[in-house]
């Protein structure tokens, strides 16, 4: 979060003059009209302070005050997505299936809820302005919206590959979802068997107009959505006779493989079946197909 420092010490100046300007006219009111020096002199500092409120008031920009206010309800959703369902994306399926309880727990947060910004703190029951606009329509609608537009992300079925060459000589496939930017390559080892990477915060880009590598919060907002599913199956369908060997899983990739293997676990291996263990299966490269009879989707 940038920029919204000045922001809320504006608004805790401006509501600290007004309490301010509030006793002042108060003491005015309760001092007899014989005291007309003290009364001169309150009326001299209550025009100080309204000049300092107003002042204030003009400084506290309506944009500026939405655009914190939208920061916070999707923080405090993202807070809550995390604690009700930690390890999936906070805006995919699982969200949508347990929808009402992190919007439950996001009104919750928000009752103590602070904004923290360059080593400072500041409440949000400190800031009227930005928790009028936090509300439960506000967060339902802006959750909603997300959820909306990376659907529509992931259903799209746009892909693309290109093939080279690692400096092994080793031929590679590499794949790329093109609204996603999510990237994974293809290593065939030439003995039938491949390996597969998907780091897209390590490969670069294949799309010319998407280049480079992904930065972690651009992951972040499309993994869990199973595009990567998409792009290991595309894998397969340009390559056929490859079986494809696993590596070290993530909260993401473990249970994507899972699902690959499940579905066709001659092709796809998974170090952690349980079905495979118990039938003895301890060296997936030397399984035939014959041996899966039986695995379950």
């Amino acid at each position: 979060m940038r920029g919204f420092g000045n922001l809320c010490r504006t608004i805790q100046a401006r509501d600290k003059l007004s309490t301010d300007l509030a006793s002042v006219e108060l003491r005015l009111a309760g001092t007899q009209w014989y005291r007309w020096r003290q009364r001169r002199s309150l009326r001299r500092r209550a025009a100080e302070l309204r000049l300092k409120v107003e002042d204030r008031n003009a400084k506290i920009s309506e944009e500026k005050v939405r655009a914190l206010a939208n920061y916070v309800g999707w923080d405090l959703w993202d807070k809550a997505a995390r604690e009700v369902i930690p390890k999936a994306n906070t805006y995919g399926p699982a969200a949508v299936a347990r929808f009402g309880e992190i919007l439950d727990k996001a009104l919750e947060l928000g009752q103590a809820y602070a904004v923290c910004e360059g080593g400072s703190s500041f409440p949000l029951s400190t800031l009227p302005e930005v928790r009028s606009l936090v509300t439960h329509s506000s967060i339902e609608a802006a959750a909603r919206r997300n959820i909306n537009h990376r659907a529509a992300i992931a259903a799209s079925t746009e892909l693309i590959h290109v093939y080279d060459h690692n400096h092994e000589g080793q031929k590679r496939l590499w794949v790329q979802h093109v609204a996603s930017g999510l990237r994974a390559v293809f290593t065939l080892h030439g003995d039938g068997f491949g390996g597969v990477e998907a780091k897209s915060t390590r490969l670069g880009s294949i799309d010319p107009a998407k280049p480079g590598v992904m930065g972690m919060d651009e992951v972040s907002r499309v993994a869990g959505l199973r595009i990567g599913q998409q792009i290991y199956e595309e894998a397969h369908r340009l390559e056929p006779e490859v079986r494809w060997s696993g590596s070290s899983l993530s909260g993401y990739s473990g249970p994507l493989r899972r699902r690959l293997h499940n579905a066709a676990p001659y092709v796809w291996s998974y170090s952690s079946c349980q079905w495979c263990d118990v039938n003895g299966i301890y060296q997936w490269t030397k399984a035939e197909p014959s041996t899966f009879v039986g695995h379950p989707e």
